[in-house]
């Protein structure tokens, strides 16, 4: 069983965006494209968590769990990384952000 949780905390640790740019050797611009993009799925994923909350549950025809809340939380988080990262489909604000930010950087 401990066994379980620390490899569950492992791959937690994974997906936590700021430990996926710290644990890389990029600096400068590159390491400001990575974050602005990293932002970008943050806001995503918190956009459709937050769309999903709009719709109305109560006149339902399916029944939702807690397992499919907990399943939503993750998907949205993927499809939100997902997004930011492809060249065709983002929405943008990594590009904006990267194009304000970049002057501060020293490469």
């Amino acid at each position: 069983m401990t066994e379980f949780i620390s490899n569950y905390q492992t791959q937690s640790a994974n997906r936590d965006p700021l430990n996926n740019i710290r644990g890389t050797n990029i600096k400068g611009k590159a390491q400001l494209k990575k974050v602005c993009e990293e932002f970008e799925g943050i806001f995503v994923a918190k956009m459709m968590s937050t769309l999903d909350k709009t719709v109305d549950r109560e006149n339902s025809l399916f029944q939702e769990s807690k397992y499919l809340t907990n399943l939503k939380s993750v998907m949205y988080a993927d499809l939100g990384r997902q997004v930011a990262t492809s060249p065709t489909s983002n929405i943008g604000l990594a590009a904006q952000m990267y194009k304000q930010l970049e002057r501060t950087v020293i490469d």
